[in-house]
């Protein structure tokens, strides 16, 4: 039997140098650590820094902004959307419940529960 593919994020406000709310393929997984895929390059990050599922989400994620962000427009304000396809970074509308993606153009629901990540 195949294994199956897990899915992991960074969930934290800790600076990973990866995509925060991105979901990227997981190649493994210790308690220590997490490795992922990012751009075909394998990544290891601290384990409690990871959300992992078994399946990729088809929700955008809500960041809230980080203190050492960059590139990110002061209008987009405290938050921001990342895509659950390509991981492209947006303004989060106000209690919008789905939204488009301007780099994919897939309609996505939000998943505001992620508002409060620890």
């Amino acid at each position: 039997m195949p294994d199956v593919q897990q899915w992991g994020r960074v969930w934290t406000r800790h600076n990973c140098h990866v995509r925060r709310g991105a979901w990227y393929p997981l190649l493994r997984l210790t308690p220590e650590a997490a490795v992922i895929e990012v751009n075909h390059q394998s990544v290891m990050v601290p384990r409690e820094y990871v959300q992992v599922l078994p399946v990729r989400p088809q929700l955008w994620s809500v960041v809230p902004l980080p203190g050492d962000a960059f590139d990110v427009p002061f209008e987009w304000g405290s938050r921001y959307a990342v895509c659950p396809n390509c991981s492209e970074r947006t303004h989060l509308p106000a209690e919008a419940r789905e939204m488009k993606c301007p780099r994919c153009k897939q309609v996505f629901a939000i998943s505001w529960s992620d508002a409060e990540w620890a």
